[in-house]
């Protein structure tokens, strides 16, 4: 009997060792995960749009061209690719972003 008692004693130690580094290594992540117990994220479901107006194909040329413009806070210049530069002298390419510079306008402040 005492020496399933010092087993056990022994596995409740090195659990609880382990939990406590364990524990300071990742207690950021302690918070994520009362979230998501509260308010498990909810699957997916689909969105149907109506359908917008339909323009004729006479009046399509004179439509007005549609404008988005995207507006990055913190970002420098040289920290996209399509720059010339890139994060990390371009060892973290930014493909997304050079595509929409590349098929639409930049504009820069001079």
């Amino acid at each position: 009997m005492r020496k399933r008692s010092l087993v056990i004693l022994a596995i409740v130690a090195v659990l609880g060792i382990g939990g406590y580094f364990a524990f300071q290594n990742y207690w950021y992540y302690v918070p994520a995960l009362i979230a998501a117990i509260r308010d498990p994220i909810q699957p997916n479901n689909e969105v149907v749009w109506d359908k917008g107006p339909v323009v004729a194909a006479a009046g399509q040329a004179a439509r007005p061209p549609n404008i988005i413009l995207i507006v990055a806070d913190d970002l420098g210049w040289n920290d996209i690719t399509f720059g010339g530069g890139g994060v990390a002298n371009g060892a973290m390419p930014t493909p997304n972003i050079d595509s929409i510079a590349k098929r639409g306008s930049t504009f820069s402040i001079i």
